[in-house]
């Protein structure tokens, strides 16, 4: 037993490290071991198999997410030339996936769109950056809300939970909110100042008032005088 577990092990390596199986005659001239070691062989080139084609899905996803022309390495085998082109499209859907996710980014920080100079020798990409911003349909309320709390009595920033791993979208909900808050000190200082002339004007009106009432009074005296005068006279 202990020699069958042996010869499947090295079975396994060589299956790995080669394509030809070759049985060493330690483990041939006896059935189990044979067997146990053309097992390992088997697991060993599936093992090897697999890895090969995760590693060519890899390269052909690099390339296509790079967006360059698929360029399938001559030296393949069918299988794994497969296995490559199919990497090459995957990395292809997600470069747009990610552009058009970028441009939805962007609606957060600019209010009309622009084409980013990346993109614009690239119509394609450029096509998924522009759908990607067009499609952002909530941008626009965000930032009123925002502008909205921040000019609130006593309210605190409360971005919407399915934007808190946004940056953008909480980058531009901070910068509203700060502009409401300005907005809000603002009105407060207005409000203050007129708050402040009305009431001077009020308190000249109210001495002018008591100046003019003073001064009627005493020409009333005046004249009483003045008949009395002239009546003793």
């Amino acid at each position: 037993m202990n020699l069958s577990v042996k010869a499947k092990k090295e079975g396994q390596i060589q299956g790995r490290e080669q394509e030809t199986l070759n049985i060493p005659a330690l483990y041939d001239a006896d059935e189990t071991t044979r067997k146990a070691y053309e097992e390992g062989f088997q697991n060993g080139q599936q093992e090897q198999i697999k890895k090969e084609k995760k590693q060519y899905e890899q390269e052909g996803y690099k390339q296509g997410y790079a967006f360059q022309n698929l360029s399938v390495p001559t030296d393949l085998s069918p299988e794994l030339a497969t296995f490559y082109e199919k990497g090459f499209t995957k990395g292809n859907k997600q470069r747009h996936k990610d552009v058009e996710q970028e441009g939805f980014n962007a609606a957060f920080t600019y209010i009309t769109y622009h084409s980013p100079s990346a993109y614009r020798t690239n119509t394609r990409l450029l096509e998924s950056y522009k759908e990607g911003f067009q499609s952002n349909k909530v941008a626009k309320q965000l930032r009123k809300d925002a502008y909205e709390e921040g000019w609130k009595l006593g309210r605190t920033p409360n971005i919407p939970s399915k934007f808190k791993h946004n940056k953008s979208a909480i980058q531009m909900y901070e910068k509203y909110y700060e502009l409401g808050q300005k907005k809000l000190k603002q009105t407060v200082m207005e409000i203050s100042l007129g708050i402040l002339v009305i009431v001077g004007v009020v308190g000249t009106c109210i001495t002018i008032t008591r100046r003019k009432t003073k001064g009627n009074l005493v020409s009333d005296d005046n004249q009483e005088e003045l008949a009395l005068y002239e009546k003793l006279s």
